[in-house]
């Protein structure tokens, strides 16, 4: 796999695993038990392709935290719109 297409891979899912982080937290301070374990279960999964992916190549780990940045800055700002 291209390293730009590799890259682009982990920024992805670091984003999208960060939203799932985020929403997870909220879900939890809500006290909302069957959708705080939801999330959890997706976090795992999407954690786990990170992991797997920059473990092979230290380099991704810089796509991994722009898209852990991405990620939540798009949750917290859906969260708090009106």
């Amino acid at each position: 796999m291209l390293f730009a297409l590799q890259c682009a891979a982990v920024f992805t899912v670091a984003a999208i695993n960060d939203y799932v982080w985020s929403r997870y937290i909220a879900a939890v301070g809500a006290r909302r038990a069957a959708a705080s374990g939801m999330w959890a279960a997706g976090t795992l999964l999407l954690g786990s392709f990170g992991i797997v992916s920059y473990a092979q190549n230290y380099w991704l780990v810089i796509p991994a935290a722009l898209g852990c940045f991405t990620g939540s800055y798009l949750a917290v700002r859906r969260m708090a719109a009106p």
